[in-house]
């Protein structure tokens, strides 16, 4: 993990992508605009990591770079 974790990424649904993508597509409108298809609400990639930890119930070590 670099940063100790404390980067933050948007982690969005792919289905959530898959279902944007195919209503821009389907609104002609959508072709001269900019869409964000992303989160708006970034999270750190520690923060993802301490919740994989706690859905799996393990505890492990982690390293920093």
């Amino acid at each position: 993990m670099y940063n100790s974790g404390n980067m933050k990424r948007d982690f969005t649904f792919v289905g959530d992508i898959i279902k944007g993508t195919v209503a821009a597509l389907a609104n002609p409108a959508s072709l001269v605009m900019v869409i964000n298809l992303g989160n708006s609400k970034p999270q750190s990639v520690l923060t993802l990591v301490k919740l994989i930890r706690k859905l799996l119930r393990r505890v492990t070590r982690l390293d920093s770079k």
